[in-house]
């Protein structure tokens, strides 16, 4: 979508985030905790630009935005100890 949206809730718990625009030509951006906004923020690149995240990290809302439509975001998040 080219408006802002909310990716993943909030959870205390994240350890793992793994996000891969599958999108074939449009690229994505993505913020924790605000809306989205075009050159703003976590780029992802189209073409299956991906983005692990395998530490403790921002545990509030992810939201992001596309370039264009249409779009894939692939979305991978993990918990532990």
């Amino acid at each position: 979508t080219v408006s802002s949206q909310q990716a993943t809730g909030a959870n205390i718990s994240r350890n793992l985030l793994m996000l891969q625009n599958d999108s074939v030509s449009n690229d994505i951006y993505c913020s924790f905790g605000v809306p989205a906004t075009i050159n703003q923020g976590i780029r992802i690149n189209a073409g299956g630009g991906s983005l692990l995240m395998d530490d403790k990290w921002p545990t509030s809302t992810l939201n992001c935005l596309a370039t264009a439509v249409p779009a894939r975001l692939l979305i991978e998040e993990g918990t532990g100890p």
